[in-house]
């Protein structure tokens, strides 16, 4: 779950926000395809501005 929250750190959520957003999910596996899905969207939203 750390690594989970880190991650979401990155992308530019704060870390009060990751965990409550994080402890919606039902089991691990949905929180880290949720991740996964805010990586990319900020990633797209990185190359934009480049």
């Amino acid at each position: 779950m750390n690594r989970l929250v880190a991650r979401l750190i990155g992308c530019g959520m704060s870390a009060k926000v990751a965990l409550c957003v994080l402890r919606k999910f039902p089991d691990l596996r949905s929180a880290e395809r949720y991740v996964e899905q805010i990586e990319e969207a900020s990633r797209e939203q990185m190359e934009v501005l480049q």
